[in-house]
């Protein structure tokens, strides 16, 4: 079976078989770069790729031209020094395999209801008419008065309105508790 896998660790030689799979694979996948690559290897290597379509189009999903010119040909890579840390780098942490670990003391349950309290904790300086009109669709209209309250005081040009507003509120309350 042919995989792309086995393809890159070069397990299997590129044949016409090898060729109509990569082809396939590059019109249903366009833009997987791995597929590309190694159809543009392929091509190159049979020679069915005499004018270099597939290469420049491989090219174009290359993040590293030289690196795909190495590839292409089967070449060494000549890293540079900064080259080969990074890459020491990287192959240090694959084979490490780290893991992000969960923290080692969990909270203790003493603490719990202060963080809980903490969390619910109502900002009082926040006031807006928006959450004014929630909290009245939450039924919390003690809160929402407040809140029309505070904002009479800081928008003093919209005071009436305002009013105007706390006036619905308790009537609408009056009906519901007479009602």
């Amino acid at each position: 079976m042919i995989t792309l896998t086995a393809l890159i660790n070069n397990q299997i030689e590129f044949d016409d078989t090898v060729l109509d799979f990569l082809d396939g694979y590059c019109n249903d996948y366009p833009y997987c770069q791995v597929s590309n690559m190694l159809l543009a290897r392929a091509m190159h290597i049979t020679g069915k790729d005499s004018e270099g379509v597939y290469a420049q189009r491989a090219r174009l999903y290359a993040p590293d031209k030289k690196l795909f010119a190495a590839f292409l040909h089967k070449k060494g890579l000549d890293l540079t020094e900064k080259q080969q840390k990074q890459q020491d780098i990287i192959d240090r942490f694959l084979k490490e395999n780290p893991r992000i670990s969960s923290p080692k003391e969990p909270v203790a349950a003493s603490d719990t209801p202060e963080i809980i309290d903490n969390s619910v904790e109502e900002d009082n300086d926040l006031v807006s008419e928006t959450l004014a009109d929630i909290l009245l669709k939450q039924g919390k209209t003690q809160k929402a008065l407040g809140i029309y309250e505070k904002l009479c005081l800081k928008y003093p040009e919209k005071s009436s309105y305002f009013a105007e507003k706390i006036e619905q509120i308790k009537q609408q309350t009056d009906n519901m508790s007479n009602g």
